[in-house]
């Protein structure tokens, strides 16, 4: 497991040396399908059922409120200030989801809904790569991450 900062900045890395990163992530959040839109409260629930609905991203791991259960492509990254602002995404839904299958994913939505990525293992740091090395550990059924190891496309 790697730090929220270090997967992004694995990510920003890969794409910035052209190369594609693929990502698993809770894609039924918070984005609006027809434009391609992955962006926390683009919709506001708040005001329209008087309650917030919000949780972090430590909440929903620890409610199991959210999981990964879709693949895609980060292909770009628009970076501003030396971090990334947005996202470009390749989606696998067809042509007519986002602009010809292209979602734009805010930072925000990276940081709440992605839940793993894999790069190529020249980017990532040796410490990490050094937990290759030590003995895994087996997930229950009922984990998230153990969902996502399953998942077929």
């Amino acid at each position: 497991n790697c730090s929220l900062e270090t997967i992004k900045d694995l990510a920003q890395k890969c794409l910035l040396a052209d190369q594609p990163v693929w990502f698993g992530c809770d894609v039924g959040r918070e984005m609006v399908g027809e434009t391609g839109i992955m962006m926390p409260d683009v919709y506001d629930f708040a005001s329209l059922y008087g309650m917030d609905f919000s949780l972090s991203r430590k909440e929903l791991f620890e409610t199991y409120s959210s999981s990964p259960n879709h693949n895609m492509v980060l292909t770009g990254v628009d970076v501003l200030n030396g971090k990334p602002a947005k996202w470009l995404v390749e989606n696998s839904w067809g042509e007519k989801s986002g602009k010809k299958g292209y979602l734009s994913m805010t930072d925000a939505w990276f940081d709440k809904y992605v839940q793993v990525i894999v790069v190529h293992k020249k980017y990532i740091p040796e410490k990490t790569l050094a937990l290759f090395e030590t003995r895994p550990e087996l997930l229950p059924p009922w984990d998230p991450m153990f969902k996502m190891l399953m998942m077929e496309e």
